[in-house]
Formats: C-alpha cells, structure tokens, sequence
C-alpha cells in the first residue's frame, strides 16, 4: 500500500491544481463603486501585484483571495465606508489563451457622516483674515461624509499658510478623528495655536558694487516689520526683473527662540555679464525676412543705469530702424525709472489710391520715402495689485519729439501718374510734408498672465491718451485715445477661447478730395495725422485674411479704429493644436461708416520654449472671391495688440 501513496499524493495535487503549470494573466475588474474609490481600490498592494504580472498560477490567485478582500476593505475607508460587503470571485481562462477575471463585487454600505467637527485656531494670529478664511473654508462640517484625503488636505495646509504670515511656532495641540463605527458617524478634533508672529530680522546683500540707495529700491519692507512670505517672494522677483542679475537666492534664518519670533534673510546674488550681444533673423508674411541685432549693457554704473542698442530692417517697405533705450532707476520703488529714447527709421511708403469700399487701386501709386526721427523721455511705475500674485499695473508719463519728412515727388513719374496732379493740384501739398510734432500722453498697462504652452491664460489691458497743440512745438493739434484687450480662458482639459478687441479715436483734422481723371474718379480722404500716429488694420496680429496694414482710408492710415477677434483653440497632442476664428475691423476716418472688413480661418498651433507657433489660413470675406491669405506668427496673442500704433520707448 505503502508503494501508491506517492502516485496517489501526486493524483490529489494534479487534481487540486489543473492550472498551477497553465499559468496566465489577469483581468480585472472592480464594480459597485464610481471612479474614485476605483481608483483607490486599483492601487492596493495585491491587485497592483497581479496588474504587473505577465502570468499567474491559479494557486497564486487564491492565496491573494484574501488579502484582495482585506485591502478593498481598507481602501474604502478614507472615503467614509466603514462596513462594505466585498466578494473577490475568481473566473478560470477556458482556454490557454484566455486570462483568469478577477471580480471584485463591492457594496460600500452606510456612508460615515460628521456627528461633530470641533476646529479651532487660537493664539496672536486667530483673527487673520487668512487664517479664518482656511476656518469657513474647512471642507467636513457637521453631517458632511467623512472624507479623510479632505480632512488631510486641510489639516496640511493650515500650518504653511501660517507659515506663510510668520506664524512660524504654530502647532497642533490636538489632532484626532474618533470613528463610531456601529453608527456610522464620526467626530473630529482640530485644535490649532498660532504662536506670535515672526518680524523681519537683517537684511544682507553681501559685496554688490550697486549703490545702497539702489538696492533699498527692492527693499519693500524694513527689519521689525510683520513678517509675509509674499514679501519675499516680491523681493526676489524684482531683484530678477531688475536685470542687474544672474542668480537671486535668498536664505531665510528663522530664530524661534526669539520672543516674537526673527527671520533674517541673507541675499546672495551674482551680477550677469556687464553686455549682451544678440542678433536674429526671421521670416513673416507681414514683413518678409528680417534681420535685428542689439547690443544690452545692463549697468552703466552704480547708479543702476542700463542702456540698450538696436538696429533692425527687413524686407517690406525695405524698412530700417535704430533705437536706444536709456533706463535709471528713481525713488524708493523697484518698478519705478525715467526713461530715454531716441529712434530713426526710414521706409519705403507709397501713396496710394485704393477704393476704400471695394479695395481696388483706382489710379496708380506713387513712390513714396518715409524718415522719421523720434525722442521721448518720460517715467515709469510698475506696481502689483493685490499682492505678489496680482495684476501688474504699468504706467507712463512720456513727452515725445517727433520729426517726419515724407516725400512721394522726388522719383520718376509716369505718364498717368502725372497727368493726375496736373488734373488735381490739391494733391501735390500731401506728397511732400515735414511735420513736427510734440506729444504728451500717458498709457496704462495691466495685465494678469500665467501659466506657459497651451496652457498659459489671463487678460492683458492697454489704454494710452495723447495729444499736442499747434502753435506749441507742433504743427498740427489733435488728441488720441486707445485702448486694447486681450482675454484667453481655459474651457477644459483641451479647449480653450480667444478674445480680443480695439478701440481708437482722434479728434484732427482730415483732408478729403474728389480726384478724378479721365473717367475716373476716386473720394480720396486723408488724416492731418503723421504716419506714426496713423491707425491701420489687417495683418498677422489684427484682422487676418487682410495683407498687412491694408485696412484704413485709400490704405494711407486713419484717425479711428475698431478691431475684434474671437479664436477657438482644441490641443490635439503633446503640444499641437487646432484653432478656428472670425477676426473683424478696420481703420476709418469717417466715424459713422466704419465698414468692418471680416476674416475667417483656421489654423494650427505648434507650442515651443519661445512661445507658440501660429499657422492660420484665413479668408477675406470683404474682399471679390473671398480670397485665401496665408498668416505666419511666433508667440501668445495675449502680448500683441496688433493695431497699436509704436511710439519708442523700452
């Protein structure tokens, strides 16, 4: 008898096992509970072992059996469910090229509900209105399901908002959740005591050949005042914006034993390289290719001054500029300077004589050479609103000196082109002007922008008012306003709307003609406006479908503007996206017939480290044939305000 029981032993395990050499994989599956407590039950240890087996014996999957039942116990519990009925059935492969099906049939039971939530903040900083927003805010109350991820959250986020005030000795005096399992309710205990707020200490900076009154322009606040983390951070972001530096870090030393509490800061920067040589070229469908270079000397000497250097031109208009751009910190704020600066540029600008309503060229145009010499001085202040993550306002005070010589007579004129200004006189004061100008204006810049790539939104507000006088420097008077904004919201995970809109007016003379020449004839009207100061539309950055400044009076630049855009965006991958818009506006001397041009297109979006990519195809609804124009751009549309006429300055 003795001689079977081995065979016999072997017989039962073969029986017990059919599978255990047959191993396979698993599918599994979790049902009576909704996605979150899926999920938590989908990363226990044993379904997260058997999700990363590529087989498993049948033997394997019973000993699991088990520990699959205890754990889905226990992963439902953060969620308030405190006595669910779980059931982990195995389902055998029927064949070897099927898997083992793991079901876990979940009923959660009863939720958990808060009976009591005893949270208290006590000590110096109770009353902060931080603080007792996070107290309002606490997310169990009374009869709320006990959710112990929102009671974490909220425990760990009072301490770094306390943290935050220079609260830095705040603690926890009681911390507990007492759970009555049989009646499903539970009590809460927080007990939370700030201690007294920490003041400023010292302020080293260490060697930096800036003078102290320079640096105490970034010092927003002084040793034994109230201690905000935002302050620091303040600090740190302006010494980065001043440009003067490589590398800003700033130390904290907290000295707890010190009745109030002391934090001192040791500030260790390093000076960037003195000059800064920078060159690009470019391509646009505006511009054609382009080239700029620049030369930056980031400090000029102890004072903080700085000064920047540029030269561009590109193939339109066979334009060329120079700039500079002089920059000296004043007063005691970090965003505060006067500022200098001075700009040539010269351009090929014909005079042209477009039908206004139908875009078409009545007569020929004439050769025209555009040079203009600007100077504006003037001061800058920047400031946050509501605090370090707020609105940054900008505003300028500028007085502007502006020389323009423009020329259209001095080439070769043709037959036709002649004989209309012998048939009309009244054109020839037009074509060859020297207009000078001396302007004073302020502008206001707010804007409130974050995140980067597809994700980046915000709005961005620009207003500007200005004017001159004749008989005061200039030889025309007239008085401007603008304002500008740039909307872009987030829709979801992967949409997102565009939102964007100008408006312009100016009080100046205008000079209108009928020319006419054999049998034809044209109204021609023309702003007293210099060419700098002229409104024009259409283009990359304003009404697509449009060539580029083609949309204003006989396309010589107007006195009024309005401009509007809608642009819906859907991210396609990583970092593509498809849009689609409607782009409408013009530019216009006679108030009361603006004649909106309308463009519509779509486009694609390619998001890099310089910004975003922008390839839009765009029709011309206004145009004969609703012709097709191809718009090339590079960055966010929420900087650009694509009609804004450019006065100088840094």
């Amino acid at each position: 008898m003795n001689i079977f029981r081995p065979f016999i032993l072997l017989s039962l395990l073969a029986g017990y096992f059919p599978l255990a050499a047959l191993a396979a994989g698993v599918d599994i599956k979790i049902r009576g509970v909704d996605d979150e407590l899926r999920e938590n039950i989908n990363t226990s240890p044993a379904l997260l072992t058997l999700q990363a087996s590529d087989e498993v014996s049948a033997w394997r999957l019973r000993t699991l059996r088990d520990e699959i039942r205890t754990q889905t116990v226990a992963a439902l519990k953060p969620f308030g469910y405190y006595q669910p009925t779980v059931n982990v059935v195995l389902t055998e492969p029927a064949s070897s090229a099927d898997d083992w099906v793991v079901t876990v049939q979940v009923e959660a039971g009863p939720a958990t509900l808060v009976r009591d939530a005893d949270i208290r903040l006590s000590g110096p900083g109770a009353e902060q209105p931080a603080l007792q927003q996070w107290l309002q805010d606490w997310p169990l109350p009374q009869g709320q399901r006990l959710l112990q991820p929102d009671y974490t959250r909220a425990k760990q986020a009072l301490p770094r908002l306390a943290r935050s005030l220079g609260y830095v000795n705040g603690r926890y005096t009681a911390t507990r959740i007492r759970v009555d399992v049989p009646s499903n309710q539970a009590d809460i205990q927080l007990h939370y005591v700030t201690g007294e707020r920490a003041l400023f200490g010292g302020i080293e900076f260490g060697e930096v050949p800036l003078r102290q009154k320079v640096l105490n322009r970034f010092m927003q606040f002084s040793p034994g005042d109230p201690y905000l983390d935002s302050a620091v951070d303040q600090l740190r972001s302006d010494l980065a914006a001043s440009g003067f530096f490589s590398t800003v870090d700033i130390v904290e030393k907290v000295d707890r034993q010190s009745e109030p509490p002391v934090i001192s800061l040791n500030v260790k920067l390093e000076l960037r390289q003195p000059n800064t040589y920078h060159a690009g070229i470019g391509f646009g469908t505006d511009t054609g290719p382009r080239f700029q270079a620049g030369w930056d000397i980031h400090k000029l000497n102890t004072h903080g001054d700085s000064l920047a250097l540029g030269f561009g031109a590109q193939q339109a208009d066979q334009e060329f500029f120079l700039r500079a751009d002089y920059l000296r910190p004043r007063g005691d704020n970090a965003g505060d300077y006067y500022f200098a600066s001075a700009s040539l540029q010269r351009q090929d600008d014909d005079f042209e004589f477009e039908d206004t309503d139908t875009g078409v060229d009545i007569f020929p145009r004439l050769d025209g050479d555009r040079f203009s010499q600007l100077a504006t001085f003037g001061l800058i202040n920047q400031s946050r609103l509501g605090g370090h993550s707020g609105w940054l306002l900008e505003r300028r005070y500028f007085l502007s000196f502006l020389n323009e010589n423009y020329d259209a007579l001095g080439g070769s004129l043709g037959l036709e082109q002649q004989a209309l200004l012998d048939a009309n006189p009244g054109l020839l004061p037009l074509l060859e002007t020297d207009q000078q100008l001396v302007t004073a204006g302020v502008s206001f810049d707010l804007q409130n922008i974050r995140g980067t790539g597809f994700d980046i939104r915000g709005t961005r507000a620009h207003l500007r008012v200005l004017g001159s006088l004749e008989g005061a420097g200039s030889d025309t008077s007239f008085m401007q306003g603008y304002f500008g904004v740039n909307h872009q919201l987030r829709l979801g995970e992967r949409s997102k709307l565009l939102l964007s809109g100008e408006l312009g007016y100016t009080e100046v003379g205008t000079t209108n003609l009928q020319l006419m020449l054999g049998d034809q004839s044209l109204d021609f009207s023309l702003t007293d406006l210099p060419e700098r100061y002229r409104f024009q539309a259409g283009g990359d950055a304003s009404v697509r479908g449009y060539g580029f400044e083609s949309l204003s009076n006989n396309r010589n630049g107007s006195n009024h503007l309005l401009t509007g855009k809608v642009e819906y965006e859907y991210l396609v991958g990583r970092n593509w996206s498809i849009a689609a818009f409607t782009d409408a506006g013009n530019a216009f001397n006679d108030v009361g017939n603006p004649d909106l041009r309308i463009g519509v297109g779509l486009g694609v979006r390619f998001y890099t480290v310089v910004g975003p990519v922008r390839l839009d195809i765009a029709s011309a609804l206004n145009d004969n044939g609703s012709p097709l124009r191809l718009h090339l751009t590079i960055g966010s549309p929420l900087f650009n305000f694509g009609s804004l006429p450019f006065l100088g300055g840094p």
